[in-house]
């Protein structure tokens, strides 16, 4: 959930980065399933932690998703994501939250000096 108007950003990345990072991120996965597969293919020992969290710009999260629609209520245990996974239906995000800066820098392009549009770009990328 973000916690103001943001800008967000999704990048699909590889396995070896969303196990890198996941180790350090603030856990929110309620599905003892999924937990069970990121602990086997990360070599991490996260626990279930069914938590509601709020994004705000610059942060980043990690996201584990399924490149395929299951059946209404269907509940997917390790195994059986093991089998989505090696069949390729198993997706990494990294997701990025950003200042709403991005349309007002669009806008900016070609109207506005190279000093007014730098800093619009910093505040895209969170650098203030």
């Amino acid at each position: 959930m973000l916690s103001q108007n943001s800008d967000v950003s999704f990048e699909l990345i590889d396995e070896q980065e969303f196990c890198t990072n996941i180790a350090t991120a603030v856990n929110a996965i309620g599905h003892d399933g999924t937990v069970a597969l990121i602990n086997l293919l990360c070599g991490t020992h996260i626990n279930t932690n069914r938590i509601s969290i709020k994004v705000q710009p610059n942060d980043v999260v990690y996201v584990f998703g399924l490149a395929t629609r299951l059946p209404e209520g269907q509940v997917l245990d390790r195994d059986e994501l093991v089998q989505l996974m090696e069949g390729g239906k198993i997706q990494f995000w990294r997701v990025k939250v950003f200042q709403p800066v991005i349309n007002e820098l669009v806008q900016c392009f070609k109207r506005c000096d190279e000093m007014e549009y730098d800093n619009l770009a910093f505040r895209a990328r969170g650098e203030s």
